[in-house]
C-alpha cells in the first residue's frame, strides 16, 4: 500500500480485516470494491478471483531451535514437540489437525490460541514451541531472522492469495489499486 499511495496520493483506501464468510457478506452487501483474500471455494456472481501469490503451510520455530540442525524433520519427531495452535476455524488449524490425527499420540499444545499476529510471533520467539502457519503470515519474521522454517520432507500447499473483484472492474481507484 505504501507504493500505491506514493503513486496515487489522492486515493483513500479503507482497509478492513474480515474472515471467510464476513468477506463474502461484505461483497453481497456492496460494502467493498476489492477483497484481498485466499482463493475462495465459491466466487459470488459478477465477481472473479485473481491469484497474485502462491502460499504454503510451514512449520516455524525460534532461531536456534534444536530441530533446525536436521536436514529434514519428519512428523514423528514433530509430534514430540509443543505446538502453538491457530484457532479452530482457520486453515492452519485444520491442516494441523489433519496431520496430528496421523500421529501415534496427540501432540502437546501451548495454552495460547490466538489470531493475534503480535502475540503469536512473540510466543514463537520467546518459547521453544512450533507452529504450523501460512508462509505469508510469517514471511517477514523469517526474512528478519526472528523465526526459522523447519525443513519438512514435503511441501504443504494451500490456496493462493489474490484479489476478489467485480467483473468488470469499473471504479478508477479500484482499477489503479
Amino acid at each position: 500500500l505504501g507504493d500505491f499511495h506514493a503513486r496515487h496520493p489522492a486515493v483513500q483506501v479503507h482497509l478492513r480485516e474480515a474472515e471467510g464468510e464476513d468477506q463474502l457478506l461484505a461483497v453481497a452487501r456492496g460494502e467493498v470494491d476489492l477483497v484481498a483474500c485466499r482463493q475462495p471455494v465459491a466466487v459470488p456472481g459478477q465477481w472473479v478471483f485473481e491469484p497474485l501469490m502462491p502460499d504454503q503451510f510451514v512449520v516455524v520455530v525460534r532461531p536456534g531451535h534444536p530441530l533446525l540442525r536436521r536436514s529434514t524433520v519428519g512428523w514423528k519427531a514433530l509430534g514430540r514437540e509443543i505446538w502453538l495452535l491457530a484457532p479452530a476455524e482457520t486453515a492452519a488449524r485444520r491442516q494441523f489437525d489433519e496431520v496430528a490425527a496421523r500421529l501415534d499420540q496427540p501432540p502437546r499444545t501451548h495454552p495460547l490460541v490466538s489470531r493475534s499476529i503480535p502475540a503469536t510471533l512473540d510466543t514463537l520467539q520467546r518459547e521453544p514451541v512450533l507452529a504450523l502457519l501460512p508462509l505469508s503470515f510469517v514471511r517477514r519474521a523469517v526474512a528478519a531472522g526472528q523465526l526459522a522454517v523447519l525443513p519438512l520432507p514435503e511441501p504443504m500447499p494451500m490456496n493462493a492469495l489474490g484479489l476478489l473483484r467485480p467483473e468488470p472492474l469499473v471504479l478508477p481507484a479500484a482499477q489503479a489499486l
